[in-house]
């Protein structure tokens, strides 16, 4: 069900960052499985979500910009890093941003271990589980938006 492509992120005017979608959640995907990642991308814009699709995890790493309410959805299974090295990195550079899991396979050892790693939601790869998918985004981005707010207030607060 997983395909390996091994292509590197391929910019298209949908993953480039314009300025009507700067003021949209961002939605981040990070799957090497291009039509997965074109898929998810075109279901999320459609939501009317900037939806900006990476197919390695060293090229999201390395290129992703975050302002704003976001959120990644992050293919557990990737050949550069799997999604739970790429959730540790993330947490060790204290880059707070909510993280669904995907993935292909239904492993309950991997997907108890991202939950207690604190990712936001496990979800198979699935055109049947698109609907939790799209909620679990929307619950992610508003728990974004809300420890933004939160930390705004304190920062406020303590000057």
């Amino acid at each position: 069900m997983i395909s390996r492509s091994g292509n590197h992120c391929r910019h298209s005017p949908e993953t480039s960052v314009s300025s009507a979608a700067q003021d949209r959640p961002s939605v981040f995907i990070v799957d090497d499985d291009v039509s997965v990642r074109e898929s998810l991308q075109a279901l999320l814009q459609v939501q009317g979500w900037d939806a900006r699709a990476f197919s390695s995890a060293n090229a999201f790493l390395s290129d992703h910009k975050v302002s704003g309410p976001s959120c990644i959805i992050l293919d557990v299974s990737l050949p550069d890093l799997n999604g739970l090295d790429v959730q540790s990195l993330m947490a060790d550079e204290d880059r707070a941003i909510p993280i669904i899991f995907i993935t292909g396979f239904g492993d309950n050892p991997t997907s108890v271990q991202a939950m207690k790693a604190g990712v936001q939601d496990y979800v198979l790869k699935s055109p049947r589980h698109f609907a939790k998918l799209r909620s679990s985004v929307h619950l992610a981005l508003k728990l974004r938006q809300n420890n933004r707010a939160r930390a705004q207030a304190e920062a406020r607060y303590k000057s």
